[in-house]
């Protein structure tokens, strides 16, 4: 994503983390790097106007008409999710007043979040610099990547996969596994460079939480689907590419 905004700024209080219930559980430590949140701003209900521009496309750079872009943000100590369609070009602009989040490495306006039929949903936190209230925010999407389970697939991801919408890392690709019938599905997944290292894995929800390690094995209903979030390397926004090998035994 390009977009004006400063440095990433670090959270304390969180809200709406969207696990599945509860601190996550773990198989293999996870990053202490939680799912893309929205800040809470102290009680002040004053707050600026800003407008945001920008064009959604595919990760080819093609335009992605019928987008929706939402600016999850405060104001006036209530939540809002003001949204606009991005048109036949992908170009979008929305306003909206916020309450903003102020810090040493910028401010917090927004979280925004982008969705299209047949591509994973997006998150990124817009943040601005002081005084700056006209942001530029464009948008990269990839498409779903789908295996039947029992099979295996190449999964590559670009450099711009927005935030991670799980806790497993700051950035994540996703790959959702679609099961024909009842059984113990095994996940694993491997870098095709070799020097990468191990992801970890992380699905959700087994006994109303998230798991995680690599390979993971869980119990499945028939005609279900499996998302698997693929822990990204920490500090690089590299393209990565990974072989997922899946198995299904029926129980």
């Amino acid at each position: 994503m390009k977009a004006s905004a400063a440095p990433a700024l670090v959270l304390g209080t969180l809200l709406l983390a969207v696990g599945c219930g509860g601190e996550p559980t773990t198989a293999t430590a996870p990053s202490t790097s939680g799912p893309a949140t929205l800040p809470q701003p102290r009680p002040p209900t004053s707050g600026e106007r800003f407008e945001v521009t920008g064009v959604v496309t595919t990760d080819q750079g093609v335009p992605v008409a019928g987008a929706v872009v939402t600016m999850a943000h405060w104001f006036g100590g209530v939540l809002h999710w003001p949204s606009a369609v991005a048109d036949t070009s992908g170009a979008y602009r929305i306003g909206f007043s916020a309450t903003v989040l102020p810090g040493s490495a910028g401010q917090f306006v927004a979280r925004a979040e982008v969705v299209a039929e047949g591509y994973e949903l997006y998150w990124h936190s817009l943040k601005a610099a002081l005084d700056s209230n006209n942001l530029v925010a464009n948008f990269q999407l990839y498409p779903i990547r789908r295996v039947a389970a029992g099979n295996s697939m190449v999964a590559a991801f670009p450099s711009d996969v927005g935030e991670c919408t799980g806790w497993v890392a700051a950035r994540c690709g996703i790959v959702r596994v679609t099961v024909p019938h009842a059984g113990n599905l095994t996940v694993e997944v491997t870098p095709t460079d070799q020097s990468a290292g191990q992801p970890t894995l992380e699905i959700c929800c087994v006994s109303g939480n998230e798991i995680y390690g690599n390979p993971l094995t869980l119990s499945v209903g028939g005609g279900s689907e499996s998302t698997i979030l693929i822990g990204l390397r920490p500090g690089s926004t590299a393209a990565e590419s990974f072989v997922v090998k899946t198995s299904l035994r029926t129980n």
